[in-house]
Formats: C-alpha cells, structure tokens, sequence
C-alpha cells in the first residue's frame, strides 16, 4: 500500500529556536523532530512516500514491544492518518540550520492496566521511542545507607543587636525588708601570741550572754585581729583561734550558736599604727557587736 504525505507539522517550526540552541549544545551531526527529539537521522533529501505498509509498521512496533516492553501491546486502532511528515533539523558549520523531513508512523502501545508508550517506525522500518530511547522502569532497590555527617561549618559573623524594646510596665513594689544595726559592746583582749581569754574577761562573757536572753531577737557579733608582729598567715590564724575561744564561751554560757556570727581579720583593720606594747595590745582584740533587726526606710 502507498500513499502520498503532505501533512507538515506545524509543531516543529515552532519549535525551531529551542531545537536549533539544543543542536548547538549537542553538536552539528545530531537531529532533531518537530514532534519530539529523534534521536535516528533523518533522511535527506525529503522523500514523501512510504516504503513500509502501516500494517508492518504495527508488526514492527509490537515485536519492538515484545523485546523492550513485556506485556504492551499494539492498540492503536487502523485508520490512524497512517504516516505523516515530521520536521527535523541540522546544524551547519555556519552556526544556522537546515531543514529535513522524515515520514514516519506514530503507533501506541499498552498494558491492561493503561500504562501507554509511543513509538515511532519510520519509512525505512527503523523502530525508536518517540521522544528518544527509553526503558522500562525495574523495580525499586532498596534505600541506600545514610551518609556520613559532614563537618561543620564555621559560624557565621554575629548579627547587628536590634533595637532595645520598650521598657516594662513597674511591679508592686515589694515590702521593705529588714536592716540590721550594729553597736558596739565590750572587747576582749589577749596576750601576745595568746587566744586564752583572761580571767577578768571571763565576766564579759556572762554579760553578752544575760543580754542575750533579754533580747530574743539580738545577734552577737565577734571580729577577730592580731598586732602587725608575724606573717600574714600566721595572725590571720592566731585571730580565728580568739574568734573560736569567745564563740565557744558564750556557747557555753547558753547562747545559740545560729545568733553567733563571726570574722577573723588578722591584721588588716589595725587600730593603732604605732610600733609599741601599748600600740599592739589594742589590735589584740575580739570585737563584740550587738546587731538588732529594724525594718527599713
């Protein structure tokens, strides 16, 4: 059976300049159809009449199919426009393109359950996907391993500070709390290089204690101090040793010890900075405050 072809289509020349930029990428021997990419030549010059039947076309794209495509079958129905013209185009060494034809047959094939491929047989029986080669997908594998996570990167540069907000709305403000005052009692004094407190102190100790249990709230302060004879280290040791003495008599003499609270200084707060017995015998000394509760103003 032949007949003469002279549909031209259209979709090709529209599609012209994408082809010709592609052509250009891909080389000056490539081709390409207006109703898709060709990836076989296309004969030259133009020939318009078949040289295979439709009903070889249709035996060649379902052998096609036996191959390439398990289970598609031919279901084009006959009277389909048999072959028709499709554009094709070749670079020239110039840079512009020259136009081509080929005629060929458009033929589906299909699964029972819809899936659809075209394939396109041309004059000279030569049997490509349409669009360029394809195959058909497998089954899926299964998903690959994680990678390893990569380094780090490095911090980027901090951010402009944005503008401060406004401030808040001002709390309640809060009851005032209580200041202890502080007054001083009587001092104990020792010997050199001594924390025994003297005998005639001893009744210093029954003073601070009565005033204790008069004044429930009343706590009892005691600073320990040295002369400025000896190292640092040692007189700040000898003035918690006379701390610990006093602590421990007016515990002794019934005073709570959570009212006791006590400093040792050693011989950073001298009263006297003369270098003599009267002098030194002031800086051997326990300060004894008494501190009451009042509130604040």
């Amino acid at each position: 059976m032949k007949r003469t072809i002279s549909v031209i289509a259209a979709a090709g020349l529209l599609a012209l300049p994408i082809a010709a930029a592609a052509q250009q990428q891909e080389g000056p021997r490539g081709w390409w159809g207006g109703w898709g990419d060709h990836s076989t030549d296309c004969p030259q010059p133009k020939i318009t009449n078949e040289k295979i039947t439709e009903d070889e076309a249709r035996d060649l794209a379902q052998a096609y199919g036996n191959k390439n495509l398990p289970g598609y079958r031919v279901d084009r129905p006959y009277g389909y426009s048999g072959g028709y013209n499709t554009t094709c185009y070749q670079m020239t060494s110039n840079g512009g393109y020259q136009i081509l034809y080929s005629v060929e047959y458009s033929i589906d094939l299909t699964t029972p359950k819809g899936d659809r491929r075209n394939v396109r047989v041309d004059q000279f029986g030569k049997v490509t996907p349409f669009g360029g080669p394809f195959g058909v997908a497998g089954v899926q594998g299964p998903a690959g391993r994680d990678g390893a996570a990569g380094p780090a990167g490095a911090q980027g540069p901090m951010g402009q500070m944005g503008a401060q907000g406004p401030a808040g709305v001002a709390g309640a403000r809060g009851a005032a709390g209580a200041v202890q005052q502080w007054a001083s009692f009587k001092d104990f004094h020792f010997d050199t290089d001594k924390s025994d407190i003297r005998s005639n102190d001893m009744n210093k100790v029954s003073e601070i204690a009565a005033y204790m249990r008069q004044n429930s709230s009343a706590t009892v302060g005691i600073d320990g101090h040295a002369d400025p004879r000896g190292t640092d280290e040692y007189n700040q040791a000898l003035s918690q040793r006379r701390v610990d003495a006093v602590r421990d008599a007016l515990a002794k003499a019934g005073v709570q010890s959570d009212r006791i609270k006590t400093g040792a200084f050693g011989e950073q707060r001298l009263q006297c900075g003369e270098s003599n017995a009267a002098c030194w015998q002031r800086d051997r000394r326990v300060e004894v405050l008494i501190g009451t509760d009042t509130a604040s103003r």
